[in-house]
């Protein structure tokens, strides 16, 4: 038992530049001071707030420039983030985003027309067949293979041939598993014919599996259909959204606490957004609160360059429009200019 407990502050930070802490400490001024131990501290790297200066429709195309410019840096694709309040302004930024740069990988599992069905056994074969079998991801992969045969037996009951009870087995039937469909969800039917097949099970007298099977396919034709984009049906692009963690990382900015990136480009920081209007018409105090928080949250991810956008041309169901989050519009600094291709 402790007979004491000594309260310490941490002052010290390894992630971002003394210039970036400069700068998100004036969101909470009642935190204690912080100093930058990271190796580039006094690096000046790039601080910008587009302040009403890009329009909504520009949005895309700006974020890609911003994008393109990291990447042209040299710096890899999985240390940039591109943020937002909500995932719904996420998901459309993201269709776009894939679209304007077709070479950049992206992980935005929130693209993915499978990604909500992640309980689903055949979601858990399906990120089998999509990512690339690689050193890196070999013990992932070998988890998760080992995920699928327990719960086909401890969940359906389904005891698999002799030469596929290991994960090791199993992953070198989905690495030698291959079609040549193009269509993603086709290609999905083709390689779990190919799977069953292997391991001898029919689907027609395991009724919980054929239920789940049929359930991934419709709710993920569904989501197809919702997203309207027939650029990300084909195979090729539901295994780019599942290259994780080897692309620009699409979230919300609740989604990266704890993350920390080389830029972080965040989009959406309007009044009603952060905060959202909930908090802002139960109490103006607290949602002042709530959006310094959330904008430290954001800030606090970067460790060399920070992109702040609050965009125009955003309007609320009563045709007013969105306006800068006040907490935000209100910061005093001298923010650097980039100029985009």
């Amino acid at each position: 038992m402790l007979d004491s407990i000594t309260h310490v502050e941490l002052t010290g930070n390894y992630r971002s530049t003394q210039r970036i802490i400069d700068y998100y400490q004036q969101l909470r001024p009642e935190a204690p001071p912080t100093k930058s131990l990271a190796s580039y501290a006094d690096e000046p790297g790039l601080i910008t707030f587009q302040n009403g200066t890009v329009t909504k429709n520009d949005l895309p195309a700006t974020i890609a420039g911003l994008i393109r410019k990291a990447l042209d840096a040299g710096i890899p694709p999985s240390e940039i983030c591109v943020l937002a309040p909500h995932w719904i302004h996420v998901q459309a930024l993201a269709r776009s985003l894939v679209g304007l740069l077709p070479d950049v990988d992206f992980d935005a599992p929130g693209l993915s027309p499978i990604h909500r069905q992640r309980e689903n056994i055949w979601f858990k074969i399906a990120r089998l067949f999509l990512t690339t079998p690689s050193p890196g991801l070999f013990r992932t992969r070998q988890r998760w293979a080992g995920e699928v045969l327990r719960e086909l037996d401890d969940v359906y009951g389904v005891t698999v041939p002799d030469s596929l009870r290991t994960p090791r087995q199993l992953l070198r039937l989905i690495n030698a598993t291959t079609s040549a469909v193009d269509d993603g969800l086709d290609y999905l039917r083709a390689v779990f014919g190919e799977f069953v097949a292997a391991l001898d099970i029919d689907l027609n007298f395991v009724d919980a599996l054929r239920t789940a099977y049929e359930l991934f396919f419709e709710k993920a034709q569904s989501t197809l259909d919702d997203i309207g984009d027939d650029a990300l049906r084909d195979s090729n692009s539901f295994r780019k959204l599942f290259r994780h963690p080897a692309g620009v990382v699409v979230s919300t900015c609740h989604g990266v606490k704890g993350e920390e990136y080389e830029t972080v480009i965040a989009f959406g920081l309007l009044q009603g957004y952060v905060p959202h209007w909930n908090e802002i018409f139960s109490s103006r105090t607290t949602a002042d609160d709530r959006a310094s928080k959330l904008l430290f949250v954001v800030c606090s991810r970067a460790k060399q360059r920070l992109h702040l956008i609050a965009e125009c041309g955003r309007f609320t169901t009563k045709q007013r429009e969105y306006e800068t989050t006040p907490r935000l519009a209100a910061i005093d600094f001298d923010y650097d200019s980039v100029v985009l291709k």
